[in-house]
C-alpha cells in the first residue's frame, strides 16, 4: 500500500527516460510518499523529458522551462540573438499553455563560473539570466536558479530584477541545490528567494551546509533530488530518482529538530506556495 503522499521534489531532470520509465518513476515516487515533482528543463537536452513528464503525468508533475547557463554562448552572444532566444521561449510557453500544460517556473536559469569562463561567456550568462528574470517578473512566475562560484553576480542580477513587491511575496524563486554559506543564504532570503536543499545535505562532509540549513527561515526551505545527479546517502553509486527524496527530507528533519512527516509537510507547503499550486 502506498505511504501517505506528503513530499514535493522541487527540482528534477528527466533527460533520457522513455514514457514507460516516466510512469514507473512516478509509481515509485508515489510509493515513497511524494505528492508532486517539478520537472525542470533548461535547453535542448533537458526540455523534452521535462515536457513529456508534465504531459504524461499531469496529476503528479509540474513544469519549469528556461534557458540555462550552458546554452548562453549560443542563446545570448549578442543582443539580437538574445532577443530571438527569448521570443522562441515565449512561443514555447504559449504553445504549452494552449495545450493545457502550464509552466510553473522559469528554469533552470542562472550562472556557473566554476570552469573559469572568459569575460564574454560570463557576459552572455548574465545577459541570459537577467532577460529571464525580467520575463519571470512579467509573467508573475518564480524562477528555479542555479548558482555556482557566482554568488556576487547572482545577487547583483537578482537585486536588479527582484522588485520590492516581488520580494515581499517571497515568490521570486528558489536557488536550487544550494551549497553556499550563511551570508549568501541570508542575502538570497532578503531578496525574496527560497533555498533548495538536495542530497548534498546527507553527505558526510556537509556539516557546514547543515549548519546553514538549521538557521534558514522555515518558510523558505524546499527539498529536491536534482535527479539524476547528487544521489543521497545511503544510495550513493546509482542514479538519483524522485523516490530517493525521503533521504534528504529525513536529514533535514534531524537538522531542524522536526519529525520526518513535519519536515515533509513544511517543505511541501513551501513548494506549493512558491509554484502557485493548489493545496
Amino acid at each position: 500500500r502506498s505511504t501517505p503522499m506528503t513530499s514535493f521534489d522541487s527540482h528534477a531532470h528527466f533527460p533520457t527516460a522513455s514514457a514507460a520509465e516516466h510512469h514507473a518513476q512516478i509509481a515509485r515516487a508515489r510509493e515513497a510518499g511524494l505528492c508532486g515533482i517539478l520537472a525542470v528543463g533548461g535547453g535542448p537536452e533537458l526540455d523534452p523529458g521535462a515536457i513529456a513528464m508534465a504531459r504524461e503525468c499531469p496529476a503528479d508533475v509540474h513544469l519549469a522551462l528556461g534557458l540555462d547557463r550552458d546554452v548562453a554562448v549560443t542563446a545570448a552572444p549578442d543582443a539580437a540573438t538574445l532577443a530571438a532566444s527569448m521570443t522562441s521561449l515565449r512561443g514555447t510557453l504559449a504553445r504549452l499553455a494552449d495545450e493545457g500544460i502550464p509552466v510553473r517556473a522559469i528554469g533552470e536559469i542562472g550562472l556557473d563560473f566554476s570552469r573559469d569562463p572568459t569575460a564574454s561567456v560570463k557576459a552572455a550568462q548574465i545577459a541570459l539570466f537577467e532577460a529571464q528574470l525580467a520575463l519571470a517578473a512579467e509573467l508573475a512566475l518564480p524562477c528555479s536558479i542555479h548558482s555556482r562560484d557566482a554568488a556576487t553576480d547572482t545577487l547583483a542580477s537578482l537585486a536588479r530584477h527582484a522588485s520590492p513587491a516581488r520580494r515581499r511575496t517571497a515568490r521570486v524563486g528558489v536557488v536550487h541545490c544550494f551549497s553556499g554559506g550563511a551570508a549568501f543564504a541570508a542575502a538570497l532570503v532578503e531578496l525574496g528567494l527560497c533555498i533548495g536543499l538536495s542530497g548534498i545535505l546527507t553527505f558526510r562532509n556537509a556539516d557546514p551546509l547543515r549548519a546553514v540549513a538549521a538557521d534558514l527561515p522555515r518558510d523558505r526551505i524546499l527539498v529536491e533530488t536534482d535527479c539524476p545527479d547528487l544521489t543521497p546517502v545511503p544510495m550513493r553509486g546509482r542514479p538519483t530518482a524522485p523516490a530517493m527524496l525521503p533521504h534528504p527530507v529525513r536529514r533535514l528533519a534531524s537538522v531542524l529538530g522536526l519529525g520526518e512527516d513535519a519536515a515533509a509537510a513544511l517543505t511541501t507547503e513551501n513548494a506549493r506556495r512558491l509554484f502557485g499550486l493548489a493545496t
